[in-house]
């Protein structure tokens, strides 16, 4: 017998908080502009469970984030596996205060102790994927980025019911002085979409987005372009609704595999920088070099592993990191029939690829030597290959 339950809670802060995100970011912020939620999905199959909680936020730590993984465990008595997911927005508050995590936390847990499961005789899921750039590209000049839309929709019999919509581009159309919280353009188009499908679910996932920004597709940073560039996602969703597609019967797998890391400091000076840069990524370079500064007194302190979580569904599978991995570790991955998701299971800086490329902000927060990058590229080659 499988069950499904789902649960749209706000995570507004209820308190002021400094948001997440630029480094202007540091006064506590009150206004909410359009909500900030957490989206919980809940399938049970025999006696296993799955529980997707997806936060607009930016991401919460690798240690957060086993917490709130561990507590939800101890709510039930049989098996579960829980995936923590963030959609990267900025203008979300801080997760690494300490009052606003055990609020994302409670919400979380009591949510969940409330939330309506739903028997469900045929359960089926179907997948698709196109390249998109509509929204966003690399916001890196002279680099080439992939940037890619994924849905997974999951039915009941016949009838869509649950949509989860992957999508690697960053969320960040306003600046760091926007004194208000927002989900931003994802959930904007979230909200849409539930509004022209209220019987509905939706779940916004940010994938391999590194290397990817709305920088060169944008006009201007005000919340209009946040409405235009979310209608433009929502407008590419509908469209791959109309596809008819193959529904295969649902059933999940999960599996976790470990990798070594070994961690080098960039050598600013080894890199050619860019002839031609933007005004933006002249200032996010500057902002780099304290990002570096503050890297090196803890150097010896990052950590020693990554784990990567894997989820099969059969011929499909979601390989699910905490890293802000460029595109390029698409390459890696059958995009017919598998999504990297970023920002996942905690939060871990940038990985670039092993390509050459100018200096960029990105670079100074990547501290994975090319063999670490290699086999993490390895990796993610043999997790997808197959079920």
């Amino acid at each position: 017998m499988i069950k499904l339950g789902t649960t749209l809670v706000s995570i507004n802060p209820l308190k002021p908080v400094k948001q997440c995100g630029f480094i202007q970011q540091v006064n506590p912020v009150s206004q909410v502009h359009d909500d900030l939620f957490l989206r919980i999905v809940v399938i049970e199959k025999d006696d296993s469970r799955l529980v997707y909680c997806v936060y607009d936020n930016i991401g919460i730590s690798v240690e957060q984030s086993q917490e709130m993984r561990q507590a939800i465990q101890k709510l039930y008595s049989t098996p579960t596996e829980v995936i923590t997911s963030c959609t990267h927005t900025h203008f979300a508050g801080d997760p690494h205060d300490e009052t606003y995590f055990n609020q994302l936390k409670s919400t979380t847990l009591s949510s969940l102790e409330k939330i309506s499961m739903k028997v469900i005789k045929n359960l089926h899921y179907s997948f698709q994927t196109l390249a998109f750039n509509g929204v966003g590209s690399s916001r890196i000049s002279s680099h080439e980025a992939s940037v890619f839309l994924d849905l997974m929709s999951l039915y009941e019999g016949s009838k869509r019911c649950v949509t989860f919509v992957i999508h690697n581009c960053h969320p960040t159309i306003m600046n760091g002085l926007t004194p208000f919280f927002s989900s931003e353009y994802p959930g904007y188009a979230m909200s849409s979409l539930h509004k022209d499908h209220p019987d509905e679910f939706f779940v916004f996932m940010q994938g391999a987005d590194g290397d990817i920004s709305t920088r060169f597709t944008r006009n201007n940073q005000s919340y209009d372009e946040v409405i235009r560039l979310g209608s433009v996602l929502k407008d590419k969703v509908e469209e791959l609704f109309t596809n008819k597609l193959e529904l295969v019967p649902f059933d999940f797998k999960v599996t976790k595999h470990v990798l070594p890391l070994k961690h080098r400091l960039l050598e600013v000076e080894s890199l050619p920088q860019n002839p031609n840069p933007s005004d933006r990524e002249k200032e996010t370079i500057e902002i780099g070099r304290k990002v570096l500064e503050n890297i090196r007194p803890r150097f010896n302190s990052l950590p020693k592993t990554l784990e990567l979580t894997k989820i099969s569904y059969g011929d499909y599978c979601q390989v699910y990191a905490p890293n802000e991995l460029f595109s390029y570790y698409l390459k890696a991955t059958p995009k017919s029939r598998s999504s990297l998701i970023c920002y996942s299971q905690g939060y871990a800086p940038y990985v670039a690829g092993l390509e050459h490329m100018n200096l960029s902000y990105e670079l100074f927060s990547d501290t994975y030597t090319d063999d670490t990058k290699l086999n993490l590229y390895t990796m993610i080659y043999n997790l997808t290959q197959g079920s």
